[in-house]
């Protein structure tokens, strides 16, 4: 785990440099390295499961990134076209 605190502290400080925010005083910079060393982290446990389809790992990953950037919808139910 103390990979991934190092790597959110990289974001936080790169995300903070790039808009102009404060790491010490801006929730922006958090909110966003927090989001995306979850996302990893998250899809890298879901893909390794046994059961999980193979797919490559970016594309679990890539997927993940832009349904968070679509503010996370609710996923269609199988066999309905749109979600609730």
């Amino acid at each position: 785990m103390a990979q991934y605190d190092h790597l959110e502290e990289v974001l936080r400080d790169a995300v903070a440099e790039r808009t102009g925010t404060t790491v010490a005083t801006d929730l922006y910079p958090w909110l966003v390295a927090a989001a995306a060393v979850s996302i990893v982290k998250t899809t890298t446990r879901l893909w390794s499961k046994p059961r999980a389809p193979r797919v490559r790992l970016i594309e679990k990953i890539e997927d993940a990134f832009d349904q968070v950037a679509a503010g996370l919808p609710v996923p269609a139910a199988p066999g309905k076209e749109g979600a609730t």
